[in-house]
C-alpha cells in the first residue's frame, strides 16, 4: 500500500470521541455517508465538528496485534469501522454478528 497525504490520520478529541483527521492534507476528515437503499461508506470530506457523521469512538479490546500492542475498535454513528480484503474499510452494521475489527493505535507524537 502507497502512503499518500490522505491516507494516514491523525485522532483529534472532540469532547467523548475523535475526529479522524487527514495527517498531511488540507482540513480533511473521515466521516460516514449513507446512501440510500445501501450500507453506511467511509469518505473524506472537509472537517465539520458538528457533523455526527465524522465523530468516532476508540473502545479498547481484549485483542493485541502480531507486535502485541493492544487494538481498539473504532465506532462511528452506524456501527463499527471494519477492515477486510475484499471491502477494504467499511462501516458494518450493528446487527451484524461479523467479528469486528481491532485497530493497533500507534502514536507517533503531534502531526
Amino acid at each position: 500500500m502507497r502512503l499518500t497525504e490522505r491516507s494516514v490520520f491523525v485522532a483529534v478529541p472532540a469532547g467523548d470521541r475523535h475526529q479522524l483527521r487527514t495527517a498531511f492534507a488540507d482540513n480533511s476528515c473521515v466521516g460516514e455517508r449513507r446512501d440510500a437503499g445501501g450500507p453506511p461508506t467511509l469518505v473524506v470530506a472537509a472537517c465539520s465538528p458538528e457533523a455526527a457523521g465524522q465523530l468516532f469512538r476508540f473502545v479498547p479490546t481484549d485483542g493485541r496485534d502480531s507486535e502485541g500492542r493492544r487494538t481498539h475498535r473504532i465506532e462511528g454513528t452506524s456501527g463499527p469501522v471494519t477492515f477486510n480484503s475484499l471491502n477494504g474499510l467499511h462501516v458494518q452494521a450493528r446487527d451484524d454478528d461479523a467479528r469486528v475489527t481491532g485497530f493497533a493505535v500507534i502514536d507517533r507524537g503531534p502531526a
